[in-house]
């Protein structure tokens, strides 16, 4: 298992708490997050659950058959954001 960190240097002037991508899953249907591990969903995606990484996400996804599913890497500054779509090719999606 293989798994990509970064780490922000110094220079960047922000606070640790500031400087970390938060990965949260988001259904790209009707633009819900994952709110908990036990299931809940909501809008507000500050409240969205954070996934310690990509694929803690990607396997949270992968062990529900999930579908229609994005994994979103928020940043401090919006316009850093990015997401990707998750697909499962076990289940076809």
């Amino acid at each position: 298992m293989l798994e990509l960190t970064f780490e922000l240097t110094e220079r960047d002037g922000l606070p640790r708490d500031e400087r970390k991508m938060k990965i949260v899953l988001q259904n790209k249907s009707n633009l819900s997050y994952v709110e908990n591990l036990g299931g809940a969903w909501t809008k507000d995606g500050e409240l969205a659950f954070e996934f310690p990484s990509s694929l803690n996400a990607l396997l949270y996804c992968f062990d529900r058959q999930m579908v229609d599913m994005q994994m979103v890497a928020r940043f401090v500054d919006p316009a850093m954001n990015f997401s990707c779509s998750v697909s499962d090719a076990r289940a076809g999606a």
